[in-house]
């Protein structure tokens, strides 16, 4: 495996930890991760909607394995591991621009993330999988 697959698959790693630890976070520690986001408003934060939120999350984290373990075996799977990170940024950043809600600075932390996280992936298998 080359230096960019690796690199991916590093990356990959990364995510499911940051995933991880938000899910943990809202099954277990709701108070801290509101508090985190510095959101006063706890009607955004309900403890079905964040439990929920830390649910997919996990989902998330399991559906990346495949991929941050040997993105040779199914490349198509981890394109679309890339392009799940590229795709969720991008319905971030539409649902924060057109809510009515006073969210705060904070939620555009999750678009970044994700989408910075993305398109590292997605140049590092295009080079790696160039390379192979």
């Amino acid at each position: 495996m080359n230096g960019y697959l690796k690199g991916y698959r590093l990356v990959v790693w990364v995510g499911i930890l940051i995933n991880l630890t938000f899910a943990l976070s809202a099954f277990f520690y709701p108070e801290f991760l509101i508090q985190q986001v510095g959101s006063g408003r706890t009607d955004l934060f309900d403890d079905p909607w964040l439990f929920n939120t830390g649910l997919l999350l996990l989902l998330n984290a399991a559906f990346y394995l495949p991929a941050a373990r040997d993105p040779l075996r199914d490349t198509l799977y981890s394109w679309l591991t890339a392009w799940s990170r590229v795709i969720a940024a991008a319905a971030w950043i539409v649902y924060l621009l057109t809510t009515s809600m006073d969210l705060p600075r904070s939620f555009w932390n999750i678009p970044l993330s994700d989408g910075v996280m993305g398109v590292v992936l997605l140049v590092l298998l295009r080079l790696g999988l160039r390379k192979r």
